[in-house]
């Protein structure tokens, strides 16, 4: 078991009982954070800009 495996049931318990809007606004953050390291990596990583596969 990982440390998030670990910390994530109880982070999802505790942001149920806070209400809609705090759920809403974690999972907002957490995309917008993901899609923002999605599009940095390429310039940072340039391993990152490869193509995966043979096509």
């Amino acid at each position: 078991m990982t440390v998030a495996g670990a910390v994530a049931p109880a982070a999802l318990s505790g942001l149920l009982s806070t209400g809609a809007a705090a759920i809403w606004l974690t999972l907002v953050g957490v995309s917008v954070l993901g899609a923002t390291l999605a599009t940095t990596i390429g310039r940072v990583v340039p391993a990152a800009q490869s193509r995966i596969g043979g096509v």
